[in-house]
């Protein structure tokens, strides 16, 4: 709610202002989420949706510092409440004067009902391919890569306990771990506790451009997310020709052709992501095959 007003007033100013012909409300929203920008008077785009989280608890939001304030909880319950009186009434007034509803994945379109169908269209998941490219360089010990923001829900701890599985049959096996978060701390003592710190690297945060580097060098690219909607991270592996392991939830079932491009397994399991990364580091022409496969693709 709030930053549905917040855009709709911002917005309306700026057709005031300026020479404005359409609106595109340019916000990765979930079925259900709105934008109040339909009733500008212009034609209106929204999206790309993507699809909800799914297999989430309310244990797998950390939350940042200013999302632990009483005046930030009470703001969030008040709007929860209004969302579940008015979300639904206006996220179906937003379809019917939406001129294109665009959806990243056919999962983002789950649960939509009404004539809409003739206005959507499917804009896909892309990245960049002259940037990711893949590399001969590699990592001088069988390197597993996770690079994301550290959450919970990214299911890194799963990936973590995995690790005294993987180092039974691959003893020089590592795991970099790229990107920082809230739970980072959480993480590194779940390292410590599985007796992995020598065998897991934080590198913390790095920028963007030196990503393709870690992806280029690394023998498999490892995404155990609990279900998320659309990794980007999936496709920038890819690119760059590296193997991946995730988990057969939310948008990744669409992103990689198991077997081909990599390997898929049930989100929360430990072993599973064990026995996928020891076959593909173990069988050094499949994980060539995928490699391949990763770039065509």
């Amino acid at each position: 709610w709030y930053f549905s007003i917040k855009s709709y007033l911002a917005a309306k100013r700026l057709i005031r202002e300026e020479q404005i012909d359409l609106v595109h409300h340019i916000r990765p929203g979930y079925l259900g989420r709105f934008s109040l920008c339909h009733r500008l008077g212009k034609p209106f785009i929204y999206g790309p949706l993507t699809p909800t989280w799914e297999n989430t608890t309310e244990a797998d939001f950390d939350l940042e510092p200013i999302e632990r304030g009483l005046a930030y909880r009470i703001r969030y319950k008040l709007f929860s409440l209004i969302d579940e009186a008015r979300a639904p009434t206006l996220w179906r007034e937003m379809l019917d004067h939406t001129t294109c509803l665009l959806a990243q994945i056919p999962k983002s379109l789950t649960g939509i009902e009404g004539n809409v169908t003739d206005r959507i269209r499917m804009v896909g998941l892309a990245t960049d391919t002259d940037t990711f490219t893949p590399s001969e360089s590699r990592f001088d010990r069988p390197t597993i890569l996770f690079l994301a923001k550290l959450n919970r829900r990214k299911g890194l701890d799963y990936l973590i306990q995995a690790m005294p599985r993987i180092l039974e049959r691959i003893p020089d096996a590592h795991l970099r771990v790229v990107g920082d978060g809230p739970a980072r701390n959480y993480f590194e003592e779940t390292s410590r506790q599985c007796g992995v710190t020598d065998s897991v690297t934080f590198e913390g945060l790095v920028e963007h451009a030196q990503t393709v580097d870690y992806y280029q060098r690394a023998d498999v690219y490892c995404l155990p997310s609990v279900g998320e909607p659309a990794a980007n991270s999936l496709l920038e592996a890819m690119a760059a020709g590296c193997p991946i392991v995730s988990t057969a939830a939310g948008g990744g079932p669409e992103i990689v052709d198991h077997e081909k491009a990599g390997l898929l397994v049930p989100p929360r399991d430990s072993n599973g992501l064990a026995d996928a990364l020891i076959r593909i580091l173990s069988d050094d022409d499949e994980r060539r095959a995928m490699q391949s496969y990763c770039r065509a693709t």
